[in-house]
């Protein structure tokens, strides 16, 4: 079992990792009722051929997923940063200093407006502009140059990507359904704008039904700020400090089996296991590691590989770790 220091501060995160995840989904259901308002009108013309809108909207949640990867990324680092300053866990999350990052990574050229481009290249070509004047506080803090800030936005575009896709899969599958469904049973036209209505919710992409969403920030969000903080320990300077990592899980019913096994094992930072084990391993996955400063005794765990998520797999381990003191 976990140390009550590191469950505390598992739970801190976690909660941080929440609030960033509600946000993404937040958002991602105003662009959900933009593409249903768009398709209504489509359906009320008689025009049912929904996939070139459903594809425009598809590419601009895309951009959406990179931003928020980016932002817990920077967010990741600015955590592990403040915590080796002290050697101990910082006490509260960035929140306000995240609202201003976001509009920060906007205005420093982090996103895009060219979201009507045909072209897909140009949708993600997510350019930083030399004369940026520094994209906040927090990107201060750690010293991010003009190509870091390029390396980050490029490190998630292939993830967006294959998200922006599936969103267009999902509900192109689904309206295809409706529009069938519509027109065999000659649905009224009330009929139908409830049919479409309850496409969206089957697809995960509704207020009321976001499931999917949830899942894809919730994931998301985790993988990009443990890259933030992996990337931070194996730093030449900061990474010296760092003896390893205690795997902690949230303790409650929601746990993975496989996940509840590994709990509380404390390895130093090089160990191999971590190179398949940093969570999250998984799907929505809320397990953590939490940094240890200083040596403690070695705690192994009796499962070798706790993902157990069909096809799931991290790409955000960025360097190797170097020996800390």
């Amino acid at each position: 079992m976990a140390s009550k220091r590191s469950k505390d501060l598992a739970i801190k995160y976690q909660r941080a990792l929440d609030k960033a995840t509600r946000k993404g989904v937040r958002t991602s259901n105003q662009l959900s009722l933009g593409l249903y308002k768009d398709l209504i009108k489509k359906y009320k013309a008689g025009d049912y051929v929904f996939e070139p809108v459903i594809d425009k909207y598809s590419m601009v949640f895309s951009v959406q997923v990179e931003i928020g990867a980016i932002i817990a990324h920077l967010l990741g680092m600015v955590m592990y940063s403040r915590a080796s300053a002290t050697q101990s866990p910082p006490s509260v999350m960035l929140t306000e200093e995240e609202d201003e990052l976001r509009q920060a990574l906007v205005n420093a050229g982090f996103s895009t407006a060219r979201h009507g481009s045909a072209n897909e290249q140009d949708i993600f070509a997510f350019a930083i502009e030399p004369n940026a004047s520094g994209i906040s506080d927090l990107a201060d803090e750690i010293d991010l140059s003009l190509a870091e800030r390029q390396r980050i936005a490029s490190r998630y575009q292939m993830t967006a990507r294959t998200a922006g896709r599936e969103f267009s899969t999902r509900l192109n599958s689904r309206l295809t359904d409706a529009i069938q469904d519509i027109t065999i049973n000659e649905l009224t036209e009330a009929q139908g704008i409830k049919r479409i209505k309850r496409a969206f919710q089957l697809a995960g992409t509704s207020a009321q039904h976001d499931y999917w969403y949830t899942t894809i920030y919730r994931t998301e969000t985790q993988i990009a700020m443990a890259g933030g903080r992996w990337e931070s320990a194996a730093d030449p300077i900061l990474g010296t400090i760092l003896w390893g990592f205690e795997y902690v899980t949230m303790g409650d019913q929601n746990v993975r089996p496989l996940h509840a096994k590994a709990d509380g094992t404390v390895l130093p930072k090089n160990n191999p296991w971590w190179d398949i084990n940093f969570p999250p391993c998984g799907y929505a996955c809320r397990c953590q590691a939490i940094e240890v400063f200083e040596k403690e005794d070695i705690k192994r765990s009796e499962i070798r590989n706790v993902n157990d998520s069909e096809n799931f797999e991290t790409n955000w381990k960025a360097a190797p770790m170097v020996e800390g003191i």
